[in-house]
């Protein structure tokens, strides 16, 4: 018996490891007419090692978190996806995307890219997608 996913989400980073997991989850929400949620977490952890540049930065992110998050919704779109919508938290998407972001939109599938923009976290505490599967109550697909 094959299972039916109605909500696909797909946390996006800007990075070709998340664009190529948003590739996967708009194949993944036509083939199974799927509402696909696309979520960007600001890590908010590396403001605190700024605090001159906290404002700036903060602007930044919240900038690039819309641009990251329109241009996906728009790629959805114009794939033809119809039931799409996005979702930007702050937190560490370590345990913002599994914990929260999952619970609060009733995934039942997460498609996330095996890396991305946090390789020197990585180094010294886990891949946010090594954390995701250990923390998720959903099926992950994991892109390559």
């Amino acid at each position: 018996m094959s299972k039916q996913y109605k909500t696909i989400l797909v946390p996006v980073d800007g990075s070709d490891a998340s664009l190529k997991a948003l590739d996967r989850a708009i194949e993944l929400a036509k083939f199974y007419t799927s509402k696909l949620v696309i979520a960007h977490v600001i890590d908010v952890r590396s403001y605190s090692l700024a605090i001159a540049y906290r404002e700036p930065l903060e602007e930044y992110a919240e900038d690039n978190a819309k641009k990251i998050l329109a241009d996906a919704e728009q790629k959805a779109k114009d794939a033809g996806i119809t039931d799409v919508a996005t979702l930007k938290k702050e937190g560490s998407p370590r345990s913002v995307i599994a914990k929260k972001i999952a619970p609060e939109v009733n995934a039942d599938l997460i498609v996330m890219g095996a890396t991305g923009y946090g390789m020197v976290e990585r180094m010294f505490v886990g891949s946010v997608s090594e954390s995701t599967v250990r923390h998720s109550t959903c099926d992950i697909m994991i892109v390559r």
